[in-house]
């Protein structure tokens, strides 16, 4: 899909490891602590240097590819990256909804599975979530075929990607990761998105000032609209507690 990658092999250079224990916790995974990122400029440099070699005028995957088998080689073990660009949502046709973890992702990561015989991986993962659904499919896959999945999080794993990063043995992050909150996304009738939790909030407060003053009706007439009938019942349901499949 347009606007996001699920690749086999590596994409970053390890995460930079947090001071005490969490130096001592990417030791442990066979991780050297680092103290730094390189910088996007950094990146940008190494595409251009290789671009002429590849013939084009940035060499992205090929400094990809590269830092992908350099994080392996440190590792020992394959990595799957999915990574999504929310930063550039023309790449998405500007459409929020295709920027979340879905359903078709599922296939992207059967794809990234083969070719890998080891019964350990990795997983880079930067999303700002998706359908709960769908990453307990996700996760289902993923605990079905290996034994031992460690996440690393360079930069954030928000929602469902939290859910997702939960579902792993072990998760590394830097100083700058961030996860959560985990709190389902819903489609209104705007195309946008909003929090389930929060499309409820604002019916129960709709009702108790529409009880109190029913000549608040205009007010609230335009923001009640762009929910449909059935938003409710589907913000209830996915309110349930997650149920992502935990190691054994």
């Amino acid at each position: 899909m347009v606007g996001r990658m699920i690749d086999e092999g590596s994409t970053e250079q390890p995460p930079p490891a947090a001071p005490d224990d969490q130096a001592s916790s990417a030791a442990q995974d066979g991780v050297e602590p680092t103290t730094s990122y390189p910088s996007w400029s950094d990146v940008v440099n190494e595409m251009q240097a290789a671009g002429p070699e590849a013939g084009v005028a940035l060499d992205l995957d090929g400094v990809r590819t590269a830092k992908m088998r350099a994080v392996e080689a440190i590792t020992s073990r394959p990595l799957i990256a999915y990574a999504v660009d929310i930063a550039n949502p023309q790449k998405t046709g500007n459409n929020q909804l295709l920027s979340l973890i879905n359903f078709n992702d599922k296939d992207g990561f059967t794809e990234a599975f083969r070719g890998i015989h080891e019964d350990d991986v990795d997983i880079l993962l930067q999303s700002p979530g998706g359908l709960a659904e769908a990453t307990e499919s996700i996760v289902a896959l993923l605990r079905g075929r290996f034994k031992s999945v460690r996440f690393i999080v360079p930069s954030f794993a928000k929602s469902a990607a939290c859910m997702l990063t939960m579902s792993g043995n072990r998760i590394l992050m830097g100083t700058a990761s961030e996860l959560g909150p985990i709190d389902p996304q819903m489609a209104t009738g705007r195309g946008g998105l909003a929090p389930a939790r929060t499309i409820l909030d604002q019916f129960e407060q709709a009702k108790e000032e529409l009880k109190k003053d029913a000549s608040a009706m205009p007010a609230w007439l335009p923001i009640l609209q762009q929910y449909g009938p059935s938003l409710l019942q589907e913000c209830k349901h996915v309110q349930r507690p997650a149920r992502c499949r935990r190691p054994r």
